[in-house]
C-alpha cells in the first residue's frame, strides 16, 4: 500500500442512492488507493482487486484498480516487476447497500484486503496472493 486519499481512519462521502439498492447509484468514486506490488510468477491475464470489509462482511470491492471507471481490466504481469496502480473504482455490495432497510445510513470498514487473481487458473484456483491490512474508513 503507497498511499489512500482520504487518509485511513477518514470519512468517505456516499453517492446520492447508495443505499437505493438494487436500483441506486453504488458506485463510490470519493475513495482512492494506490498500491504496489512485485510477485514472483508471470501471470498473463492478472487482475488486482481491493475488498473493503466491515467484520466478516464485504462492503465495497474495486474489480481491476483503475482511476475514473467502475471496472478494469485484466493486464499482462511479467514475473519480478513492480507495479503500481492506482483507482477510485469501488462498487457497494448488496449487503452493505441493502443496510437501508435496517435504517442504516453509514457503515464502517475495518480491513482492507489486496488480492492478484490469474483469470487463466480454474475459477478456485484464480486467487494466487492476498494481503490483509487493518484499514478503514467511515462511509455516510
Amino acid at each position: 500500500m503507497l498511499s489512500t486519499s482520504p487518509t485511513a481512519g477518514g470519512t468517505v462521502a456516499l453517492p446520492v442512492g447508495f443505499f437505493d439498492f438494487p436500483d441506486g447509484n453504488g458506485w463510490v468514486k470519493d475513495l482512492t488507493v494506490t498500491i504496489r506490488f512485485t510477485f514472483s510468477e508471470p501471470i498473463s491475464d492478472a487482475t488486482v482487486s481491493i475488498v473493503l470489509w466491515r467484520g466478516s462482511e464485504q462492503c465495497l470491492v474495486a474489480e481491476g484498480l483503475v482511476l475514473g471507471a467502475p471496472y478494469g481490466g485484466p493486464f499482462n504481469y511479467v514475473a519480478g516487476s513492480t507495479i503500481t496502480q492506482s483507482g477510485n473504482s469501488f462498487t457497494g455490495t448488496s449487503q452493505c447497500r441493502a443496510g437501508a432497510a435496517a435504517g442504516a445510513k453509514s457503515f464502517t470498514t475495518d480491513r482492507l484486503q489486496f488480492v492478484l487473481m490469474d483469470a487463466n487458473r480454474p475459477a478456485d484456483h484464480r486467487v494466487v496472493f492476498t494481503q490483509d491490512l487493518a484499514l478503514g474508513w467511515h462511509f455516510e
